[in-house]
């Protein structure tokens, strides 16, 4: 059974989106006085007073900006008011009435849902007094609200949940691994989701810019072991500051890069046609900062097998573009590729496969006494660094593990000096693990912790 669908509907510019993030009690849409910010349907789990339903916010409806995409803005919020349980229809208190306004509440009264309407912007009492207009829209529940002040917000939760919240478990709802599909603007990630999904989920046009907040999309497979549940976050096109153009863009970025740092796995995206780009080294650099579970994902790979040509001429030539990419990405070389194309659906049915593969490297569990055994080995095949007369001596190794996590796996070494590692030393260890154990897709890291000799030591 799906959760209960609450939809936040309205003509741009009434506050939607600040409504939202005060609901959800933290920022996820973004909010501008810019008409359009939000394009597509930015949906996020509500758990409140015990009770759960899941939240939309939608574009902007109603009104021409001159925006090529306004056609697949108001396809996305017709999409959430078929799918919507309940609407909270949203107006703006201060501007009164609008003709929009009517003909939104008109196509509303048409859909036959149950509806809210909510004045929002209401920042005092003397704003009440000129609200009865309202009332000739024809919905008997009405809310007065200001979403920039919460004023309101806690009356309009409470009757939310009576008439769309179900019992609900704030950890069962949370359990689900964060797939962050980042890259630079039109690479197709928009449109990677939709074919993941078989559905078209998100907006997508190719003009660059089109994805604008991070939107999380819930999704599941089926398994041997059982269904197995994500969320695929969509992200703007991550793009260089210095080429940013608006405060809306940069907000964007923002989200992007923060949407990097809350996944479990990111898919980085490549367009095939151009290959590893400059902007593509700085993103994949950023994911390899933030040490984060990585794959690489070649796009629309069929123009390139299309090019007869090209592929009659160089037989190996796959072979050397992946040689190219592992050379421009030489720094996340742990990160799987997988070729496809998310338009024709090529080569589609291996992304699944990877990500599940990944997953399951990141739960691999190593006994201490192999590990130590190998380190042993690996310090005796490779001289370790040294300053002076102090050389880099280990002592005991361990796994750290963390119950239900995903993060990357993690080395406890107990060494003489850690100021003796270097970061060459560091990838040597890093590659002769990959090697032994496997680790597929996953950054390696060490906790170097010092003890003086080896009756010092104690076992994590």
């Amino acid at each position: 059974m799906r959760r209960k669908l609450v939809a936040i509907v309205g003509r741009p510019n009434v506050g939607k989106s600040a409504l939202f993030n005060r609901i959800a009690r933290r920022t996820i849409s973004i909010v501008h006085d810019m008409i359009g910010t939000t394009r597509d349907r930015v949906l996020t789990n509500i758990i409140y007073k015990g009770r759960i339903y899941t939240l939309i916010d939608t574009g902007g409806i109603g009104m021409e900006t001159g925006d090529p995409l306004v056609e697949a803005v108001r396809l996305e919020v017709e999409t959430a008011i078929r799918e919507a349980d309940l609407i909270l229809f949203t107006v703006d208190g201060k501007a009164g009435v609008t003709p929009v306004d009517l003909d939104i509440a008109q196509q509303l009264r048409k859909a036959k849902k149950p509806v809210f309407l909510v004045v929002n912007k209401i920042d005092n009492s003397k704003l009440d007094d000129g609200l009865n207009e309202f009332s000739e829209f024809g919905f008997q529940d009405i809310f007065h609200v200001s979403a920039a002040h919460g004023l309101g917000i806690p009356e309009l939760s409470d009757e939310i949940i009576k008439a769309a919240g179900e019992p609900g478990d704030e950890d069962a709802a949370l359990q689900r691994t964060k797939i962050t599909i980042c890259g630079k603007p039109n690479a197709g990630k928009s449109s990677l989701i939709n074919r993941i999904l078989k559905e078209d989920r998100t907006i997508v046009s190719e003009i660059p810019g089109t994805t604008r907040d991070s939107i999380d999309v819930n999704y599941s497979v089926e398994r041997a072991d059982g269904p197995k549940h994500y969320v695929l976050i969509d992200t703007a096109g991550i793009r260089h500051r210095r080429k940013v153009a608006t405060s809306v863009e940069v907000f964007s970025v923002m989200r992007a890069e923060k949407s990097v740092k809350r996944a479990d796995i990111v898919i980085l995206v490549i367009d095939a046609a151009e290959g590893v780009t400059k902007q593509d080294k700085q993103i994949a650099g950023f994911v390899q900062e933030n040490r984060k579970p990585m794959i690489i994902v070649v796009n629309k790979w069929d123009m390139v097998l299309e090019n007869e040509v090209l592929l009659k001429k160089n037989k190996k030539f796959k072979e050397e573009y992946e040689e190219a990419i592992r050379r421009s990405l030489f720094f996340c070389g742990y990160a799987p590729l997988v070729f496809m194309s998310a338009k024709s659906g090529y080569n589609a049915h291996q992304f699944p496969k990877t990500l599940e593969n990944v997953e399951h490297q990141l739960k691999v569990q190593v006994s201490t006494g192999v590990l130590n055994r190998f380190f042993k080995e690996a310090f005796q095949r490779a001289l370790p660094p040294s300053i002076g007369s102090r050389r880099l001596k280990i002592y005991y190794a361990a796994q750290k593990i963390e119950v239900d996590s995903l993060r990357p796996p993690t080395f406890i070494l107990f060494v003489n000096h850690a100021d003796l590692m270097t970061n060459a030393f560091d990838s040597y260890l890093s590659n002769q693990i990959r090697k032994e154990f496997g680790f597929a897709g996953c950054p390696i890291m060490f906790e170097l912790r010092e003890r003086t000799q080896k009756s010092d030591m104690e076992t994590p």
